[in-house]
């Protein structure tokens, strides 16, 4: 547990922004600067629920009502997807991969109807397995951004 007192440790790395120039989502939850106010970090993030769909049985009722009615932030995978391959893929509750929105939008993180073909989309961070967790992640986001820069499908 930490407290004011110690840092946090991160448990999984990834590309890193700068908070005062970057406006392409790439920074943790979406957001793109510092914030003096509660409502400007409302308007900035890009936040997201899990579909009920998505609920496991191992999770407690505590746990799913807080994935599927709170809102979470995520890190960026790195590039928006547009391809309908990609599209259908972050759709699909098979992976734990969501767009991001408002703080008050009523469609969860997997309802590509809040999306355009720049929308950055966010790796969630709620029961990822150890496989994900283990995984390079500033490599994946290296490699995404590369094909999308090339005109190629992100994830699939």
């Amino acid at each position: 547990m930490t407290n004011v007192f110690q840092t946090s440790v991160c448990r999984q790395c990834f590309n890193t922004c700068d908070l005062t120039s970057d406006d392409s989502g790439n920074c943790f939850g979406g957001m793109n600067g510092n914030h003096g106010s509660e409502s400007a970090f409302l308007d900035d993030a890009a936040f997201f629920s899990y579909p009920t769909e998505m609920e496991k049985s191992y999770w407690y009722n505590s746990a799913s009502a807080i994935f599927s009615t709170s809102v979470n932030l995520g890190i960026p995978i790195g590039a928006g997807v547009s391809e309908s391959d990609d599209i259908s893929f972050v759709e699909s509750n098979d992976n734990k991969i969501f767009w991001g929105g408002n703080y008050l939008q009523t469609e969860h993180g997997k309802d590509s109807s809040v999306t355009n073909t720049e929308t950055m989309v966010y790796w969630g961070l709620h029961d990822q397995d150890l496989t994900w967790w283990n995984s390079d992640l500033i490599h994946l986001q290296n490699s995404y951004s590369t094909r999308k820069n090339g005109g190629n499908p992100v994830l699939t």
